[in-house]
């Protein structure tokens, strides 16, 4: 038994050893068993619908007016809109100071102006009296001189003496005398109108002073909007420049953002420059740009659309190197509400709230679209020409979660060009590559 045993034992491993000493027949010189790698790839498209990026901002008030005490008093009348957080019309009356003082200023200057005025007519009158004396003193100055003249032509024949024509002489020296008078009292007369004329004029202004002052004793919104503040009450005492009030414009409101300057690049390159514009203009312009101001809560997406118009102030941040922006969203603009959740009255935009700004940029450069799987992380893409491989760099402008959009350079990819999408293994330059969809 046990000589069966070691016989059959012997025979198995006889037959397992010429069973591993066999091989193949090696494959003869030449011939190759590697087959053409079969890729996935896309074309490269022509872009035409701008670039759109995005950029955190937060709302401000489009302008905020604070309301001054232009005249001191009391706050007499406090209007029930006249609190914070309420909404209020343009030409709302919001406070009144205690006008009585101001009325019966108005009533003395009108008192003032109205005796300046009594004054003035007086003394037109004695003008015009001084006038008339003034015609019969010279005609009584005519009488005389003829009367010498007489007296002249007649002394020669002795009918007249000498005292006679002496006293002739005497009389005419006193109405010259008289009218000289006259006229001297005319010019003063003439003086003193001008005074009061200056007078009622200098009455006619404190008069309209006063009706001045007595009108800023209301004070009414100059603008429609919300109030922030009101730091006064009813029956306080304000002073002249006394902040009493501080709206927020509800006329449209803005977003103050901040972008990078490769994104100000499009913004530039979206027009042609104007040639009328100076360089220093044209450096602080750029063209009004569409733009999307989003805010989500829980339950819904609001979309408001605005513009990207103006810098905010003229130079890039210290702390981050962006650029400061505007974007204006107009009051009247309804917002695209995406909503999760059934809802009743879409929010309005409010000072504070943060945002997330669209913009719309379309830069008139030639760009290009092609999948982001076909971006390799060194900045290259794999290009099909003539079935084979050829490496070219790409710079990518803006990408999304699925596209890249790039830049059509001189040495890189063009439109129509196959990139391929799919991982490659080792690839090489000029290898041959079939593309999956011909190979099926």
């Amino acid at each position: 038994m046990q000589v069966v045993i070691s016989l059959a034992i012997l025979g198995g491993s006889v037959v397992v050893f010429v069973g591993l000493g066999q091989s193949e027949k090696p494959a003869e010189k030449g011939e190759t068993s590697a087959a053409v790698p079969l890729v996935e790839a896309a074309t490269v498209a022509v872009h035409h619908s701008g670039i759109d990026f995005e950029a955190d901002g937060v709302v401000v008030p489009f302008q905020e007016v604070s309301l001054s005490a232009e005249v001191d008093g009391r706050i007499a009348y406090r209007a029930p809109e006249c609190r914070i957080g309420q909404v209020v019309k343009q030409g709302n009356l919001l406070l009144k100071i205690a006008d009585t003082d101001y009325q019966l200023k108005v009533q003395q200057l009108d008192h003032q102006l109205h005796q300046a005025e009594a004054n003035l007519q007086e003394l037109t009158v004695q003008i015009d009296a001084a006038k008339g004396q003034i015609a019969l003193a010279e005609v009584n100055v005519e009488i005389k001189s003829r009367e010498i003249r007489r007296f002249e032509a007649i002394k020669t024949n002795g009918a007249i003496s000498k005292a006679e024509i002496d006293s002739a002489k005497l009389n005419e020296h006193n109405a010259m005398t008289e009218l000289q008078s006259r006229r001297d009292s005319l010019e003063l007369l003439l003086s003193q109108k001008v005074r009061l004329e200056n007078a009622c004029k200098l009455a006619s202004l404190e008069c309209e002073q006063a009706r001045l002052d007595l009108s800023r004793t209301e004070i009414r919104a100059p603008i429609d909007g919300v109030i922030t503040q009101d730091p006064v009450v009813q029956d306080s005492f304000v002073n002249r420049g006394e902040v009493v009030v501080v709206i927020q414009d509800s006329s449209q409101m803005e977003v103050r953002c901040s972008i990078r300057m490769n994104e100000m690049e499009w913004l530039w390159q979206s027009t042609l420059s104007d040639p009328n514009s100076t360089q220093l203009t044209a450096s602080y312009q750029f063209p009004e740009t569409p733009a999307t101001v989003v805010y989500e809560t829980e339950s819904a997406r609001y979309e408001w659309p605005a513009a990207l118009r103006f810098f905010d102030g003229g130079k890039l941040s210290e702390v981050t190197r962006l650029v400061p922006c505007r974007v204006t969203v107009d009051a009247d603009a309804k917002p695209n509400v995406i909503a999760k959740r059934p809802l009743t009255i879409p929010p309005t935009l409010m000072s504070g709230m943060f945002v997330k700004v669209v913009i719309h940029a379309d830069p008139k450069i030639p760009l290009l679209r092609l999948p982001k799987s076909a971006v390799k992380p060194n900045g290259y893409v794999w290009v099909i020409r003539d079935q084979k491989l050829h490496e070219l760099p790409i710079n990518v402008a803006n990408a999304s979660e699925s596209e890249v959009i790039a830049y059509q350079d001189k040495e890189g990819i063009v439109a129509e060009d196959l990139v391929v999408t799919s991982p490659l293994i080792a690839p090489a330059e000029n290898s041959e590559v079939a593309i999956a969809e011909q190979a099926l």
